[in-house]
């Protein structure tokens, strides 16, 4: 599998291996970022979804499980 992400908040960084999304949101609001799978039968899967950072800066990612279904 392959993952490509689009509009990461600055402070999140993603690993295209294994999808996982890391880092720290610096401040306060509503983030939108898309995300697409490929495995290497050309099977894909995209998706969009919204993190919304409420309060303190410094505020860090919870694990997000997106189903692919590829």
């Amino acid at each position: 599998m392959v993952y490509a992400f689009f509009g990461l908040p600055h402070g999140l960084v993603a690993d295209r291996r294994t999808g996982r999304i890391t880092g720290n949101i610096q401040h306060p609001g509503i983030y939108t970022l898309g995300s697409e799978v490929a495995d290497q039968d050309g099977n894909s899967a995209e998706g969009f979804v919204t993190i919304t950072v409420i309060g303190a800066a410094q505020t860090e990612l919870s694990t997000v499980q997106l189903d692919t279904k590829v």
